[in-house]
């Protein structure tokens, strides 16, 4: 049985897939299997995966007939068929440094406790140029992810997770395999935020969440990237979907933590031209109230970060 499950959800990623997946075959820790399941891709992505059949590390390779609407139903399948003690959701978009699996692994070795283990990613283009890094989390905690730690899973959702994911990308994520994959039900539902929800619901078990600082991840932006969806239903189910991950006991006028969706929000709201949310986000009624209270000037400028 192998210790690892790398799981490769893949949709219309044909231009990086060779890069990700020789990134994964490529990791200083070998004790691994690799499922890779394509979502009914419509450009040549059948043919870059075929090429890797017969692999000996490779267990399965999967297509479905159409497209499952969610990435997170693909997630849920992988761990499903994975047989590993761990798993590793390689998306197909992004690539791996070789030490990441083998980083990512040793605090599992010496804490028995520990549920998952990540590291910082580095943003690069399409031509794997890097950008910067991922500074997602950082508007919560300046300090926090520039050190190696090891910290109990309730301090870290009660103080982070609750308000950001503050692990933007699952590429980087090594985690223990869920005894009920059922936590992945209500993600599923999701189209743009159910790794924040799964992250969430994982770590609301007690035990333990091992962040390292060293870049081993490579988060590739690009025109089909999530997070770069600008179009107006994409920034209206964005808006929904961070409705429904607000913990209501948090919002007050004078908690700021939430206030970089409002700022998103900002951001993107030429897309949202004709619509009423044109003019005010669809938030809590105590965000928009902030919003009005701390005025537009501020939230376009350097109010956020």
């Amino acid at each position: 049985m192998p210790f690892v499950s790398v799981i490769i959800p893949n949709y219309n990623h044909a231009p990086f897939l060779r890069q990700r997946i020789d990134s994964v075959l490529g990791q200083n820790w070998q004790d691994f299997e690799v499922i890779i399941l394509d979502d009914c891709s419509t450009d040549y992505s059948r043919e870059v995966i075929e090429s890797y059949r017969g692999n000996p590390k490779i267990k399965s390779i999967i297509y479905n007939n159409q497209n499952s609407g969610s990435p997170f139903k693909q997630w849920q399948k992988g761990i499903e068929l994975s047989e590993g003690k761990l798993i590793w959701i390689a998306e197909s978009d992004d690539y791996a440094n070789e030490a990441l699996l083998n980083t990512l692994v040793q605090p599992f070795i010496h804490e028995p406790l520990l549920i998952l283990s990540y590291c910082q990613s580095v943003i690069v283009d399409e031509s794997s140029k890097p950008v910067r890094l991922l500074d997602w989390a950082d508007a919560l905690d300046e300090l926090k992810w520039k050190q190696d730690y090891i910290e109990s899973t309730s301090v870290e959702l009660e103080n982070y997770l609750s308000f950001r994911n503050t692990i933007p990308n699952a590429s980087a994520v090594l985690f223990r395999k869920p005894s009920n994959v059922l936590l992945l039900e209500e993600s599923t539902k999701m189209k743009m935020l159910g790794d924040w929800l799964f992250w969430r619901k994982l770590l609301s078990q007690e035990g333990k969440v091992a962040f390292f600082c060293a870049p081993l991840n490579f988060f590739r932006l690009h025109s089909q990237t999530t997070r770069n969806a600008t179009t107006k239903e994409k920034e209206l189910t964005r808006m929904k979907e961070y409705r429904r991950l607000i913990i209501p006991r948090y919002l007050n006028i004078y908690d700021k933590r939430y206030d970089w969706m409002i700022h998103e929000w900002f951001a993107n709201r030429r897309v949202l031209k004709n619509t009423n949310n044109y003019f005010v986000p669809d938030l809590p009624f105590i965000l928009i109230i902030r919003f009005f209270l701390i005025g537009a000037a501020k939230i376009s400028g350097k109010f956020f970060r």
